[in-house]
């Protein structure tokens, strides 16, 4: 699992990145992107990740042969309009997979599913005043490094799954 916010980029400047998904290899399942070579004059696509603090670009290795500081607007553009549309995105009642909002700058309004299939990772997050949790997480629930805020309410059947 990558920390802060995670994003694959092309040659063409191109990024793909989605709400919830911060590791590579899954960002690589859900775009159906294969790319399997070792050798970065071969790779066609970098991965990255955003530093939500300081707003630094970090290149996971191996660094395609391509890649130069010129990509990195294109990936912090990304990174804005994922914190941009976080405050406004509302997720379906019963998330199904893995919902990785580790380093995630989490809006006032953000409302998280009921349920959460498998595992729900607020890591290093600064937990919104009014965020009421998921009554239901199949999986882990990992809260290392958060700020709770004093009124947090964690349900009953959550407090077994807690990874602190």
């Amino acid at each position: 699992m990558c920390n802060y916010f995670s994003c694959l980029i092309d040659k063409n400047g191109k990024t793909y990145w989605k709400i919830g998904i911060n590791s590579h290899g899954d960002l690589e399942k859900y775009f159906k992107i294969t790319d399997n070579e070792d050798r970065s004059e071969f790779l066609e696509f970098a991965k990255i990740e955003v530093d939500p603090k300081t707003k630094k670009v970090i290149v996971d290795e191996p660094i395609p042969s391509w890649f130069n500081e010129g990509y990195n607007q294109f990936c912090l553009d990304s990174f804005n309009e994922c914190e941009k549309t976080m405050k406004d995105y509302v997720f379906e009642k019963n998330y199904k997979g893995n919902l990785d909002l580790n380093g995630c700058t989490l809006p006032e309004n953000l409302k998280l599913p009921e349920t959460v299939g498998c595992n729900l990772d607020l890591s290093g997050c600064t937990l919104p005043e009014n965020l009421k949790l998921p009554e239901t997480v199949e999986g882990s629930l990992y809260l290392q490094g958060c700020t709770f805020p004093a009124n947090l309410k964690l349900p009953e059947k959550l407090k077994n799954k807690i990874i602190r």
